[in-house]
This record gives C-alpha cells, structure tokens and sequence, in this order.
C-alpha cells in the first residue's frame, strides 16, 4: 500500500487494512523520498525543498501515523520507506516483494490539474506487476 498524507490515502489505508483483515494477511505501508532532493533557496521563490534528512522526517511520520491509526486492527502492520522518483521506486519496491495486491487513494482531480501535475495513482497502475486497487475519493464520505 502506497501512502501519503492525504484524506484519500487514508481511506485507502483502511481499505486494505479492511481486506487485509478478512484474509489474515499482513499490510506493508509504503512512501517513496526523493534521493536528490536538493535545498531549496527562499519561501518567496516558491522553489523551496527539504532536504533529504527532513524528507525522511516526513516519511516516517507518514507511515507511522497511519500505522498509529490502524491499531484497531487484527492484522500485522509493516513500514518501508523506498528511494527514487516516486511511482518508479514503489515499483521496484512491489517488484523486489510481490505483494498479492496494492491499495492507492486516486483524488479525482479536474482533468486539467490532473495533466499539469500528472497521476501517481494512473502510473502505478500503468507499471505495477501486481494488481492495484484504487480508492477513489468519491467513493467515501468523511463523517
């Protein structure tokens, strides 16, 4: 399962963990960090990046806040993080691993944002070797 910070990925998170729950298997959170992040120069420049040591930061603050959130579950919960451009080391993560399927939340962007900033969800699908499961985000309601 492939993480991030927001809403839609969380409810993908407890999609898989609901499915993981039914079958007894075990669920392996994922975020990717950059390797080349570079510092970035001024807020106002809007060029900004974090380094590599507080990208790793927020990784891991990432995936144990969902793991914290999961705890209700019966199931065994893990956490990778993974080095590279985003959709290409998640796959080489689910190429290494072979998990039996992959939960990603999908946030239904209007078309236009969606061809400026690209779709994770839509190239992962594109190169996973394993099946993907994607939790859209009209399909849940934040109650």
């Amino acid at each position: 399962m492939s993480v991030d910070q927001s809403d839609v990925s969380t409810a993908a998170v407890h999609e898989a963990a609901t499915r993981a729950e039914e079958v007894g298997a075990a669920l392996t959170l994922v975020h990717s960090v950059q390797r080349d992040i570079v510092p970035g120069r001024s807020e106002s420049d809007g060029l900004v990046r974090e380094s590599l040591a507080e990208a790793e930061d927020r990784a891991w603050h990432i995936l144990n806040s969902h793991k914290v959130e999961l705890s209700d579950y019966d199931i065994p919960i893990s956490t990778e993080m993974v080095y590279g451009s985003g959709v290409d080391a998640v796959v080489e993560y689910l190429e290494s691993n072979r998990p039996e399927a992959v939960y990603i939340g999908h946030r239904d962007l209007p078309s236009r944002q969606e061809q400026l900033e690209g779709s994770f969800a839509k190239r992962l699908i594109g190169k996973s070797p394993v099946p993907v499961t994607v939790v859209r985000k009209s399909q849940y309601v934040t109650v």
